[in-house]
């Protein structure tokens, strides 16, 4: 209701083209731009538009799609932009504004606040050391620590400057070869790995286990630490590429953060639909959000999923084995419906491919913090870790390519919605068939071993050990939660409900 009635939505809504002036302010760095015509593209956030000499208000996201010299754009700063409004013809902004290659058709009227040009220094120091790395590691570097591939990057004209004299500069500091881009990010889509090119909530874990440890060596207070990971998150988040991924894995943190701070242990599934839920109600455009869809579905199969197919492949692998398995198949439980409606494909790979990197992603993600954040002041010693990085990175680009490049990588899917709810009756059969079978298996051991006594000799040596021990039955335990819930709605005493 509040779109539909700004002045920017109501411009659009015959679909035909308006010149406008716009103050906003950027919340992205610029990218490669998806259209033709354009050179980069960021998001803006508009706090005002000019209409046909018009001034009004407007607080709509909009998608910026600039040409030449007017990519020019920083993360933070507000700008009085001119351009033409334009209907979009894909993707989830809300409105489009074309912006002609005119120097005075972008002006800059405040700039970013500190610790924005503090962290819009670092990034573009950091991507100027990886421009000197091979060409796979100038699109897989910035991807495992920024979640943007090198190709997608726009540097600021400020900050094109790369000294070829220093030591740790190469003489091939061209940018990235499209064309090998192009081919490299479908192996990696094909392969289903192309979640490692993303910010995720790994990145917020190594976060915040440094600080624990660090606050860990020094014996420091809970509050201290509880700060100290509070300022590594934000540190993080101002350092990466904002995504909805990012959004929710640092909301998730924080909650975290609360109860180290209150002293008592976080639940990961409790926290996760606390993120959930007040992401949605402060921003309810995050409901057709694929990042933030995806992003979601993984971690909450992690979290419902992880631990039943864990014990269920240590019955047939090693433990490591089993366990790295492990993550990708529940991570995959949840987020394949929603894969399938973005890309209506189905990677066939994609769990001995995430088996494969595994061993590699978490040293080159390492790596490349450290050298995102010494970059800008030792850019030596920035380019040394950023080639360490990019040999962690190493096997993971050939298994893409081996992978990815199969013919038997991807198999064609349904699009859409119908495609969702195949993989989901799927994936809801192959479970009803894994339990009937554990239960015919168990039913033959039984059996078996009754055979195998000759009748003289009991079947257990304890009589007090006979029979099957107790689990109970998911409705059992979904009606005693209920009933503690209802006794905690109504203040009544749980143990006498429980009685």
């Amino acid at each position: 209701m509040k779109q539909s009635g700004d002045p920017i939505a109501m411009a659009i809504v015959d679909g035909t083209d308006t010149v406008v002036e716009v103050i906003a302010t950027t919340s992205t760095p610029m990218a490669t731009a998806a259209l033709r015509d354009a050179d980069c593209q960021t998001d803006i956030r508009v706090h005002g538009v000019t209409i046909d000499r018009i001034r009004l208000p407007s607080s709509l996201s909009a998608r910026v799609y600039a040409a030449g010299s007017t990519c020019i754009l920083r993360q933070g700063a507000t700008y009085r932009i001119t351009g033409t409004l334009r209907q979009p013809r894909f993707g989830t902004a809300p409105a489009w504004l074309i912006v002609d290659d005119d120097a005075d058709a972008v002006t800059e009227t405040q700039r970013p606040v500190w610790w924005r040009r503090a962290g819009t220094t670092m990034q573009e120091s950091f991507i100027r050391v990886t421009r000197g790395l091979p060409d796979y590691g100038r699109v897989l570097v910035p991807g495992l620590t920024l979640g943007v591939l090198g190709q997608d990057i726009v540097m600021t004209p400020w900050s094109e400057e790369f000294d070829t004299e220093r030591a740790w500069d190469t003489d091939d500091v061209n940018d990235v070869d499209e064309a090998y881009a192009q081919r490299l990010e479908d192996d990696f889509k094909q392969a289903g790995i192309m979640h490692l090119m993303a910010v995720s909530g790994s990145h917020f874990v190594l976060a915040a286990v440094f600080m624990r440890r660090l606050c860990a060596r020094f014996l420091t207070p809970r509050w201290i630490t509880a700060s100290g990971i509070v300022a590594a998150y934000a540190m993080l988040g101002t350092l990466v590429y904002p995504s909805d991924s990012v959004l929710r894995a640092a909301i998730m943190g924080m909650g975290g953060v609360a109860c180290l701070l209150a002293g008592r242990r976080s639940q990961a599934l409790a926290g996760l639909n606390w993120t959930v839920i007040l992401s949605l109600l402060f921003d309810p455009a995050l409901a057709r959000s694929y990042g933030f869809a995806l992003s979601c579905t993984a971690v909450y199969g992690l979290v419902l999923f992880g631990d039943a197919v864990e014990r269920f492949l240590r019955r047939f692998m090693p433990r490591m084995l089993a366990d790295t398995m492990a993550v990708t198949v529940s991570a995959q439980i949840l987020a394949l419906p929603v894969q399938t409606m973005m890309n209506p494909q189905l990677p066939m790979l994609a769990v001995p491919a995430n088996m494969l990197v595994a061993p590699f992603v978490a040293f080159a993600t390492i790596a490349g913090l450290l050298s995102l954040c010494v970059a800008w002041a030792i850019p030596a010693f920035g380019y040394a870790l950023a080639w360490g990085s990019c040999l962690g990175a190493l096997p993971i680009e050939r298994c893409a390519t081996l992978i990815g490049g199969s013919q038997f990588s991807v198999l064609p899917w349904t699009e859409g919605v119908a495609g969702a709810l195949i993989v989901i009756l799927i994936e809801t059969a192959v479970f009803v068939i894994t339990l009937m079978g554990r239960s015919v298996i168990r039913r033959l051991t039984r059996m078996a071993a009754q055979r195998r006594s000759d009748g003289t000799q009991p079947l257990y040596d304890d009589p007090h050990e006979e029979g099957e021990p107790y689990r109970a039955r998911y409705m059992e335990r979904a009606d005693v939660w209920w009933r503690e819930t209802r006794a905690m709605l109504f203040e009544r005493d749980v143990g006498d409900v429980q009685q």
